[in-house]
């Protein structure tokens, strides 16, 4: 019987975790006072898990030629915050612990799921709560509603550390006067094996860009970045840190999401992101089944 379960563990990739039963209070609990008290979740710092001094000599030669055209970070501007694919992205809030408030960044994948990081939602050993989503957050407005955070789908990898491959979660959220937030922004399409070099747009809200106020993007040729224990990751050209955990990175002109922001690396101009594989797809799946 032990053996049984064990097997049945190594096989579940998906964790699930129950948020909130009462969204109306967790809505009530973000005033505007504890909504500017939020600090922005920095990125998870990777220095030690890159795998040579050497590797990361040559990857900055890589990208030095880059730097005359690529934009690592422009403000949004607010005409176009109703349109794809900026539209589906916006602010993620949540509670570290009782009083200690913080903000990432999500977007819309599903009718009623958001995509942002793991370290977004799980850190210390345990879940964060009182989550709420404000899409098209800008300046401290929020026309397009406000979606409490009801369950919190999270790869079973991260239970024994938080893993940069696998730092994705799904959210499912409620909805905002009666109405889902995937009908009332629509969504991104989650790319499952997508190439790691793409044309692509980043977007967040990054505390040392717009100081988190505003929506920021970069746009930038992507790369395969191996760190040691998580192959599969991309660098993507990008200035920004903190608060843009969980942003989006989607093929430029299209909703394809195919990674998201996860893991820094102080001063080199861009950020990692996991690509999505099939474990990440039954991730998002059960997300989707249960919204």
């Amino acid at each position: 019987k032990f053996c049984v379960i064990l097997l049945i563990i190594a096989l579940t990739t998906a964790i699930q975790h129950q948020l909130t039963t009462n969204e109306s209070e967790v809505k009530a609990s973000w005033t505007k006072e504890n909504l500017m008290a939020a600090e922005e979740m920095p990125l998870l710092q990777l220095n030690k898990e890159l795998k040579s001094t050497i590797e990361l000599e040559k990857l900055i030669d890589d990208l030095s030629g880059e730097k005359e055209v690529i934009p690592k970070g422009a403000e949004v501007p607010e005409e176009k915050y109703n349109e794809s694919p900026y539209k589906q992205a916006g602010k993620l809030y949540f509670e570290v612990s009782p009083g200690r408030r913080a903000q990432c960044t999500g977007s819309a994948v599903s009718k009623n799921v958001i995509l942002t990081a793991a370290h977004c939602v799980y850190g210390d050993g345990g879940f964060y709560t009182n989550f709420m989503f404000i899409p098209q957050f800008r300046k401290g407005e929020s026309p397009k509603g406000k979606y409490a955070g009801v369950r919190v789908f999270m790869h079973n990898a991260n239970l024994r550390g938080l893993t940069p491959s696998r730092d994705v979660a799904f959210i499912v959220v409620g909805q905002s006067d009666g109405k889902s937030v995937g009908d009332v922004v629509g969504t991104y399409e989650v790319t499952i094996g997508a190439p790691f070099s793409f044309s692509a747009r980043s977007l967040g809200y990054p505390g040392n860009i717009g100081g988190g106020e505003v929506m920021i993007e970069s746009l930038g040729t992507t790369g395969r970045m191996p760190l040691s224990g998580s192959p599969n990751m991309m660098r993507v050209p990008s200035r920004m840190t903190q608060g843009s955990s969980g942003g989006p990175v989607t093929l430029d002109g299209s909703t394809s999401v195919r990674g998201n922001v996860c893991c820094g690396i102080p001063g080199l101009g861009f950020f990692l992101s996991p690509t999505y594989d099939e474990e990440i797809k039954e991730l998002y799946e059960q997300a989707s089944r249960t919204s």
